[in-house]
């Protein structure tokens, strides 16, 4: 049936806890599982998802903040250096030197700073 409707196993899943969940009344967001591991990087999550499809200039402002916030919390935690000012750029820069994250995930981070014009 998921292949039908062209969703993959991980769809499927969080369509039917979505389902599950709204019918309890309980809200629910892809970034509620960050809560306990850093909250401002779960309201971003959750504010970039609130805005997606209303308001989607805000929603990629919020996954820009959201990346920023994620690249910072990733470079301290390898030992990466940066300073306060440096750019989302200068500190992929400075990850891909290190190799201290997947070329794919440099990409994607790439991308959503060139979308939300991250450098100033």
């Amino acid at each position: 049936m998921a292949s039908s409707i062209g969703l993959d196993g991980y769809s499927v899943a969080f369509a039917r806890r979505c389902h599950q969940n709204m019918v309890m009344g309980q809200p629910i967001s892809n970034f509620d599982f960050l809560e306990r591991v850093d909250g401002e990087l779960a309201n971003l999550g959750r504010l970039a998802e609130s805005y997606f499809q209303d308001d989607p200039s805000t929603s990629l402002i919020k996954l820009r903040q959201f990346a920023e916030r994620l690249t910072r919390r990733h470079a301290a935690l390898v030992g990466v250096e940066f300073q306060p000012d440096d750019t989302q750029s200068d500190i992929l820069r400075r990850l891909k030197y290190e190799r201290a994250v997947p070329e794919r995930v440099l990409d994607v981070l790439h991308h959503i700073r060139k979308l939300g014009h991250v450098d100033k």
